[in-house]
């Protein structure tokens, strides 16, 4: 959300990415990677770009890395640069216009922010909640007119 918001409320205005895009590899990547569809968390398809979000609730295991580690590199065997972006990373604005930066490199363009009240709605924006206990229990549903708080089976 960070990357892809415009400016004036708070994101990097990166456009063009695809969100969870499903592409099918080279027959080579797809042996790297053992299937034969890839995920990538946010795609910019035509500059060859993925930023893979490693979260620590889904990738702490040692499982789970060997699968991000295979994915990464069945996509790099394709062509395309991958970064990784942490929670660390991603709650932190100065470590995220970092990245920013970096994938308006890779798409050939400046960073440019032109909101003059940028750093005030940036600062909004990274004041929200973003975790991932509140997107599956939000708190407003706790209010809802069923009158009863939410389960993980609500969000299924």
């Amino acid at each position: 959300m960070a990357m892809t918001l415009p400016a004036r409320l708070g994101g990097f205005g990166l456009t063009d990415a695809r969100v969870n895009y499903r592409l099918t590899p080279t027959q080579r990547a797809q042996r790297i990677a053992r299937r034969k569809t890839l995920v990538p968390d946010l795609l910019w398809p035509e500059l060859k770009l993925d930023v893979e979000y490693d979260s620590d609730a889904m990738h702490l295991t040692s499982q789970q890395a060997m699968l991000d580690s295979t994915k990464r590199l069945a996509l790099e065997s394709d062509g395309y640069k991958v970064i990784t972006v942490t929670p660390l990373q991603l709650g932190n604005p100065g470590r995220l216009s970092d990245i920013a930066r970096e994938i308006n490199r890779c798409a050939g363009r400046q960073s440019r922010i032109r909101c003059k009240d940028f750093p005030t709605k940036q600062k909004e924006l990274f004041s929200l909640d973003w975790s991932l206990s509140s997107l599956f229990n939000p708190s407003w549903l706790k209010d809802s007119p069923q009158g009863r708080p939410s389960t993980s089976r609500d969000h299924s």
